[in-house]
């Protein structure tokens, strides 16, 4: 796909591969612009293309996050990572990492900068079934910026047991971990998760979904 900050053409081309996941079902966005009848001076929601025009970022709608205004919106970071069990609960190949469960949750919830994460009746997220396949799992959480997730993940003792995922999962083909903003107070779905992750397979990092090595700062963000 053309690159999305090129110009007017490229607004269009980024505008038809979101229409594409809308045609899908995959994702629910709308485009905001100060005109729709001139897209030259809209601005995209995927992409946060702007042209240099005066037009500043104005906002987006997508699954519920609400509306984002121009000013003082406060952000947060939103993450998700799925994997294939080599076999199910209760098979003592995977036992040990059902029973470091409660122990990674109880660090993530007591980590700075903790905000949210995905649970069930049960405390974790493993018997919420996101997908036909009943050995995927799926983590989501919420976290008030990328340097508190990132200390969470790679700098606690959380990062031990993620060195053992071979042991556990089997090898994954496609995108299994996506980050991207949301608004403060925003609990994202676990199908809001799966669309993130689609956006990465589909067109690789972007502001709308992102990765560790390939960040993306807030919506409106200065430098």
């Amino acid at each position: 796909m053309e690159n999305p900050r090129r110009g007017r053409s490229a607004w269009h081309a980024c505008k038809a591969a979101v229409s594409e996941a809308l045609a899908m079902g995959i994702l629910a966005l709308n485009f905001v612009a100060r005109d729709f009848e001139k897209p030259k001076m809209a601005i995209c929601a995927f992409c946060q293309y702007a042209p240099k025009n005066g037009y500043k970022y104005e906002g987006l709608i997508m699954n519920g996050a609400g509306n984002t205004k121009m000013g003082k919106t406060e952000w947060q970071i939103a993450q998700i990572n799925i994997g294939r069990l080599l076999a199910p609960h209760g098979d003592a190949r995977v036992q040990p990492f059902f029973d470091a469960l409660d122990r990674i949750n109880a660090m993530a919830d007591g980590a700075p900068g903790f905000v949210w994460r995905l649970q069930s009746e049960t405390g974790n997220a493993t018997d919420v079934q996101a997908t036909p396949d009943p050995l995927i799992i799926v983590n989501m959480s919420v976290w008030t910026n990328t340097e508190a997730l990132f200390a969470y993940v790679y700098r606690s003792g959380h990062a031990a047991e993620m060195s053992r995922r071979r042991a556990y999962f089997e090898r994954f083909e496609g995108a299994y971990q996506a980050l991207w903003w949301v608004q403060k107070g925003h609990q994202p779905t676990v199908a809001e998760g799966l669309s993130r992750l689609w956006m990465i397979d589909r067109f690789g990092s972007s502001p709308f979904a992102f990765t560790f090595k390939a960040r993306f700062a807030e919506p409106g963000h200065i430098e």
